[in-house]
């Protein structure tokens, strides 16, 4: 009876407690959207503070917080998501005893009650945090005075070179293009013209503006010089606009070198009385960056009738603003402004003009041949003070060399062109900002896979998926606007219009100031430069050795190596590095690791980087892949192209996969045979692209077990069907609905069948890449009413075809044919000639005529056509109307063809490029005479030279790679 009673008053308290527990479930998920609701409330914050035109310190400060509490949140989010569920199921104990299920559910309800308890502690602290940052940037926005108030207003932070500004060496090299617009505007003089300068941050737009005015055949063309500055900086609304600071030359005074300030306002109405018949007035719209200041200032440019110049860092500005000029009647012309590079010497001499004394080369490698930044460090170098310590010049500017860009950035306004290459707060670019910063971590010169970076994006949580649009769908937009103004350059565009390879532009202090400032990347590229307090993004720009801190190194979340790896520098970070989304490392492994056996497998801390996102080891010596890569649930891209791995585990069950992108390097090394080639292309913005073709070209990885567990992959490249359930693995594909890409190597004939009812239901795919194993037929689907996807673009198909697949025409959507070995009986360039968009045309042994036939109306939109291996072909006839837009042309193996084409020397000067491997001696012959057209033309370039094999030593994952792999494979 004692025992009882006391046992009675504890089972309300029991119940209580047992009620309590029931809840946690539901009290995770309040909690789990609580801190998705404060991830949104720090992101607005962030983007409020860096939409600020004065930052201060104690912004800066606010910033560096939380940025870090918005990386404690994104943890426990992944804890929870996680759930211990997964990492049970897939790398704990097997499931041997009934009640394993009940052990597992105690687990999973001790996890949710664990985020219950730290997400009650987290938010607690980011409320407190957050008024407390909200009060800094409120006074500091209320501590903003007078001019720092209105700094968003045009005019206040000058970027622009004035009209009365001359300074000779701001010319180099860009005197051709101050020809050609002077020449312009002297053209019908009289009529209105606007005129858009577009081109990089820093590659002297302004300054060939300003040129272009001081020319003394084109100021007795003017009455007034007017000119806004600073439109990138400016606040959209037509009265804010008005209120800019201008300045206006009279040219018929002799003070005309000393310009009046003046409102925008005041100017005209000023033009409408005092502009006398006959002349007329320019103005100057300096760094205009939105479509709204032409919208504001449509009605007064209307009635005074101007010639308009604007220069501008934005592709597609002019295109957006040509209406609001209707009743102009104006001529629109543009001129992209190319980036000027001058070699060491031309540079070297630019600074013996403008400094005492010889430079050190490591100050000039640190301008890059730019001239405008070799002024700025002119400046900077003859404002230094003696040193205290007696050292030579010499001595000085090494250790200047060091931060350089950060002692021109911190004089950015204080004079010297320099001002001109910082601009100022870029509200377009608010939204992408962690994008561009990001772009930071990739060296100067450093070629970039456009592909790449987007996926690199992604899985740092850069780009998030908004509404309908997904979150590949969202990269690509942010790309293009990065694009758009420049912050990342096109390098080289594939045939048919697509940019491929990017890079990062020269002189680009600015970018790589704000995010080391910020502490968003961290770039190791010498050795004495100390550690920032946070890491989260670390670049390594020279080899990676050392021991690290372990403090910093356990909130790291992405590493990516550009140089040597050492293994036990990786070994040990990857050790402590347990919050790592992103791994890049490549093929940068020194010799001590090649020759490591171990180490031709996964090291086995990569399977417990159980956050990682994005996994890299491309061209590495991996060899295999164990089935402990599923513990890594959360990886969305994979990438293991040229290595040496051959099959995938049987069982692949990572879902939040989305881009598997394998290839074996044996194969890829069994294709090195290539002897002679001549290469011959003008300079334009496309780079050159080789194409080789070889039959049956056996690239790929042998495939897992089963796909259904795959279920979010987006790209799947390039796969060998090698498997004991062939039909059922291809049936399976149809269930990858997502899918965009899909290469398959090792086809037989009892595949086609499954394969083309998968493919059918794969609605969203834009490439396909087909390879027939040796002496199989690729065959057509056998129902009739059978469709491609409506959406596919690119096709690849190696192996014999009886005739020219049906699905293939008509399709308005295909760019892009690539028929290797295909040995058809039947000519089917007519067939193809009727596709309307088709761009880039590669064929193989594709059919065996004597004569090629293309008639006029064939291919209106052909840019690139290539054969190779046509054993019997003698000759070439294309009609004058026929192949209008063709730009490159490549002929490879055609023994029988020895005559040039008569219409190669017709287009001599047409073509961008024309390459010829293993031809009749003939086509050597036209090296020469392209010789010759050099001399009279500085757009052509000719080069002749012995090619060994297609693929290169792999010089980085980023850059080109093997031209034969470079669109179908390396994307």
């Amino acid at each position: 009876m004692d025992i009882v009673s006391p046992l009675l008053t504890l089972v309300p308290f029991l119940f209580q407690k047992l009620e309590k527990e029931f809840e946690v479930p539901a009290d995770a998920v309040k909690k789990f959207q609580s801190l998705k609701e404060s991830i949104g409330v720090i992101e607005r914050f962030l983007k409020k503070a860096n939409s600020m035109e004065v930052i201060t310190e104690d912004v800066k400060a606010s910033v560096k917080r939380a940025r870090k509490f918005l990386y404690v949140l994104e943890d426990a989010l992944d804890d929870f998501r996680g759930d211990g569920n997964q990492s049970m199921r897939e790398g704990g104990p097997k499931k041997e005893f009934m009640w394993e299920g009940f052990i597992f559910d105690l687990y999973r309800h001790y996890k949710r009650r664990t985020f219950v308890h730290e997400a009650r502690h987290i938010l607690l602290m980011v409320d407190d945090y957050m008024t407390l940052e909200k009060d800094a940037i409120g006074d500091a926005l209320r501590g903003l005075s007078g001019n720092d108030a209105q700094s968003s207003s045009a005019g206040n932070l000058s970027s622009s070179i004035s009209y009365s500004e001359e300074r000779d060496e701001v010319l180099v090299g860009i005197r051709q293009s101050k020809e050609e617009l002077v020449k312009l505007l002297k053209r019908d003089a009289g009529q209105p013209k606007v005129i858009f300068v577009h081109g990089a941050p820093g590659v002297g737009k302004t300054s060939l503006v300003g040129a272009v005015l001081r020319d003394q055949g084109v100021e007795h063309l003017f009455k007034y010089y007017v000119w806004i500055e600073d439109l990138r900086s400016c606040e959209l609304s037509a009265a804010a606009l008005m209120e800019a600071n201008t300045k206006m030359w009279d040219l018929s005074l002799a003070e005309k070198e000393n310009p009046r300030d003046h409102k925008l306002k005041e100017v005209f109405p000023l033009m409408e009385k005092d502009v006398p018949k006959g002349k007329s007035w320019a103005l100057v719209m300096d760094d205009a960056s939105r479509v709204d200041v032409f919208k504001s200032l449509q009605s007064h440019i209307n009635r005074t009738l101007p010639t308009v110049l604007v220069t501008t860092r934005i592709r597609s500005l002019q295109s957006s603003s040509t209406r609001f000029f209707k009743s102009l009647k104006a001529q629109y012309v543009s001129h992209e402004l190319e980036r000027v590079l001058l070699t060491k010497e031309e540079s070297r001499d630019l600074f013996r003009k403008n400094i005492h004394g010889e430079v050190s080369d490591c100050i000039l490698e640190k301008c890059y041949g730019l001239p405008l930044e070799i002024l700025a460090t002119c400046d900077l170098l003859n404002c230094q003070r003696p040193s205290a310590t007696g050292a030579p010049d010499c001595v000085k500017w090494k250790k200047l060399s060091g931060r350089l860009g950060e002692a021109l950035l911190s004089n950015g306004y204080e004079g010297g062109p320099i001002r001109r290459m910082r601009a100022p707060r870029m509200d377009p670019l608010l939204d992408v900002r962690a994008c561009r910063l990001y772009l930071s971590i990739f060296p100067i010169n450093c070629p970039i896979r456009c592909s790449t970076v987007m996926r690199l994006w992604m899985a740092e949580g850069f780009i998030k998926q908004e509404g309908a649009q997904s979150v590949q769908e969202k990269a690509e937009e942010t790309l293009e606007k990065l694009l758009d103004q420049y912050e990342i350059l096109e390098k080289e565009k594939t045939s048919y219009g697509r940019v491929k390879i990017c890079g990062v532009p020269l002189g680009r202090h600015q970018q790589i100031s704000e995010s080391i400032d910020e502490e968003l990347v961290t770039i190791v590229d010498r050795q004495e430069r100390g550690w920032p307090e946070n890491i989260w993004h670390l670049s390594f720009h020279r080899d990676m050795d050392g021991t690290y801190d372990e403090a910093w190194v356990q909130q790291l979340r992405s590493l990516i190596v550009f140089k040597k790896v050492h293994p036990r520098s990786l070994r040990n970070l990857l050790g402590k590095a347990k919050r790592l989304k992103v791994l890049d490392l490549q093929s940068h492994m020194i010799e001590e690791e090649k020759n490591n056996q171990a180490l031709n497998a996964f090291r086995p801390e990569i399977f417990e980087l159980k956050y990682l996102r994005y996994l890299s080891l491309r061209g590495s010596r991996i060899n295999n892949i164990s089935e402990q890569i599923n513990k890594l649930i959360y990886l969305e891209t994979l990438d293991l192209r040229d290595t040496f791995v051959h099959a995938l585990p049987k069982k692949l069950k990572l879902k939040a996969l989305r881009h598997l992108l394998v290839s074996n390097r044996k194969s890829v090394e069994s294709v090195q045979q290539r002897c002679k080639i001549i290469r011959i292309w003008r300079r334009c913005i496309e780079s050159p692209r080789s194409m080789v073709a070889y039959t049956n070209l056996k690239l790929g990885v042998k495939a897992p077990s089963q796909l259904r567990d795959l279920t979010s992959l987006q790209k799947l490249c390039m796969i060998e069907v090698e498997t004991d359930r062939r039909e059922e693995w291809l049936k399976e594909l149809g269930e990858l609905t997502n899918l965009q890409k899909l290469g398959l190597s090792m086809l037989k004939s009892t595949d086609w069948e499954p394969l083309w009812s998968s493919i059918g239901k794969l609605t969203n795919l834009e490439a396909l890449h087909l390879i027939g194993a040796e002496k199989e037929i690729i065959e057509r689907p056998q129902r009739a009413e059978w469709k491609a996807p409506e959406y596919l673009q690119r096709v690849h198909l190696t192996g014999r075809l009886e005739t020219l697949p049906a699905w293939i025409l008509p399709r308005d959507s295909l760019v892009k044919l690539v028929l290797k070995g295909s040995q058809m009986e039947e000519d089917p360039l007519s067939q193809l000639g009727e596709l309307p968009c088709l761009k880039h045309l590669e064929m193989e042994q594709a059919f065996h005529n004597t004569e090629m036939e293309f008639d006029g109306g064939m291919f209106e939109k052909l840019r690139f056509l290539g054969l190779d291996n046509f054993c019997k072909l003698k000759s070439i006839e294309v009609t004058e109307e026929a192949l209008p837009s063709l730009e490159s042309l490549y002929l490879a193996r055609c023994k029988e063809l020895t005559t040039v084409p008569d219409f190669i020397e017709q287009r001599l000067r047409r073509f961008k490029n024309l390459e010829f491997c293993e031809m009749h001696e003939a086509f050597g012959e036209l090296v020469d005479k392209v010789n010759n057209v050099k001399e009279n033309s500085e757009l052509m370039v000719a080069d002749s030279r012995t090619w060994i094999g297609p693929t290169r030593e792999v010089e980085d994952v980023r850059g080109k790679g093997s031209p034969m792999l470079a669109e179908d494979f390396n994307k």
